[in-house]
């Protein structure tokens, strides 16, 4: 009975004073600087055995979710995306370039247009594609709707109000005063940029032109 009444003291003790050892106490008081899983070497090199297998063109994404988390694993589900993607343009590319020679140059040659164009379309095939692929995997990882709460930017300044979206406090900037900084600041920037690159642009392929056939192109 004694002994059992010293475990009942103990226990209490330990109930006691277990708030003042919880995870966030101790990084709080910098006892504790990172909390980590170890890693299961049994399941850490089945997937690596798996992941020889199929890479480079496909990675076990599921596998790499379910012991690394979604962080990682979407890093690998972009890389297989993009990975495939390129395929196409890869062999297109080698094409051009086979086809036209060492002297062919995007003035002579109309391949070297086409693929740009291609390039351009692959461009947006790929980011819905991205799209498609990146909202599959979060449906079958269930975090298709997890919320992602993103730390303020210390730069972001404006006016506290009830974001009506969400129903909580944020920073708000005005719309008007958006749309002042575009117009006054940021587009007069940028067209002056896009005139001094064309500027350039015109410039080379003038000189281009007068020193190859002595006359001018623009």
């Amino acid at each position: 009975m004694r002994l059992v009444c010293k475990i009942l003291v103990c226990f209490s003790h330990v109930n006691r004073f277990c708030k003042y050892l919880s995870r966030e106490s101790l990084n709080g008081t910098g006892i504790v600087k990172v909390v980590c899983p170890l890693h299961d070497e049994s399941l850490r090199m089945q997937l690596w055995k798996e992941t020889k297998v199929v890479w480079p063109l496909a990675a076990p994404v599921d596998a790499v979710q379910s012991y690394y988390g979604e962080q990682v694993a979407i890093y690998f589900a972009w890389l297989d995306c993009l990975t495939m993607m390129l395929i196409g343009p890869s062999i297109f590319g080698v094409y051009v370039w086979l086809a036209s020679g060492d002297e062919a140059s995007v003035d002579t040659d109309v391949r070297t247009t086409v693929y740009s164009f291609f390039m351009v379309i692959w461009g947006f095939a790929f980011l819905q594609t991205w799209k498609r692929t990146a909202n599959g995997c979060a449906w079958r990882w269930d975090t298709f709707e997890a919320d992602r709460v993103a730390d303020p930017n210390p730069h972001f300044h404006g006016f506290q109000r009830i974001s009506p979206v969400t129903g909580q406090p944020d920073l708000h900037y005005k719309s008007h005063k958006r749309w002042i900084t575009i117009g006054l600041v940021s587009l007069p920037v940028t067209v002056a940029m896009l005139a001094i690159a064309f500027v350039v642009m015109s410039m080379s392929l003038n000189l281009q032109a007068f020193l190859s056939n002595h006359r001018f192109l623009v």
